[in-house]
């Protein structure tokens, strides 16, 4: 077995290999063994870059992805330089996989981009698989709501999944009056009529008799449809 070289170093070999960097072309049975209990090895040693390149020499995507996901979500044990090789070499490697034969890997990719909240490079594997409902959750989760909002008019049958999280958005954002129009949108008006009848109360109790009529009239006309 190969020395380690005492953890994650970095020499500016961001990409993963390709063919012509040495990567191997034709794999025997015996050859993808060696390489995987090197792979083994130097994962059981903290050499984790060397462990996921041989991975991928040995075409096991998906191992290499997960080293890539597992020591990003460790970020706050690992150096800036190292979150970008991981994110760098993760990108990389999405690219160079065919969907046709590597879904399931785009797959994980896409998985561990969203973990990371790397809602661009995310957004690229779901495009590279054309799951558009995947985006929809992505941008929804990662609040990218213009995107959100561009897909859905893209893709009307995709609309009706981005109206009520955008509505709890505008809540926790303070925008009530955005909100209540937002949950009529997304047939919540229960929603919008429990919006309207704490902002009264609120309005009354804090002695903001102005803004206590505008809610109330708001709300009487909410009850008269």
């Amino acid at each position: 077995m190969g020395k380690v070289s005492g953890g994650d170093d970095f020499d500016g070999d961001f990409m993963a290999p390709s063919e012509q960097d040495g990567g191997i072309k034709k794999l025997t049975p015996e050859m993808v063994k060696l390489l995987m209990e090197e792979a083994e090895w130097k994962t059981n040693n903290g050499d984790h870059k060397g462990a996921a390149r041989l991975f991928i020499q040995a075409k096991k995507h998906d191992k290499a992805i997960e080293i890539y996901g597992t020591q990003k979500m460790a970020a706050d044990l690992i150096s800036k330089l190292h979150r970008i090789y991981i994110i760098i070499t993760a990108i990389g490697v999405c690219r160079q996989l065919d969907k046709s034969s590597h879904k399931e890997e785009i797959k994980l990719a896409a998985y561990h981009f969203r973990k990371m909240g790397e809602h661009a490079h995310a957004n690229e594997a779901y495009l590279k698989l054309g799951d558009i409902k995947s985006q929809m959750h992505l941008h929804i989760e990662l609040e990218k709501w213009e995107e959100a909002f561009t897909l859905a008019n893209k893709n009307p049958d995709l609309a009706a999944m981005v109206r009520l999280p955008y509505a709890n958005f505008l809540v926790r954002e303070d925008r009530f009056e955005e909100a209540i129009e937002g949950y009529k949108k997304a047939n919540r008006p229960d929603l919008s009529t429990n919006i309207l009848k704490q902002l009264s109360k609120n309005a009354t109790v804090e002695r903001r008799f102005q803004d206590a009529g505008h809610f109330f009239w708001l709300l009487a006309i909410e009850n008269l449809r």
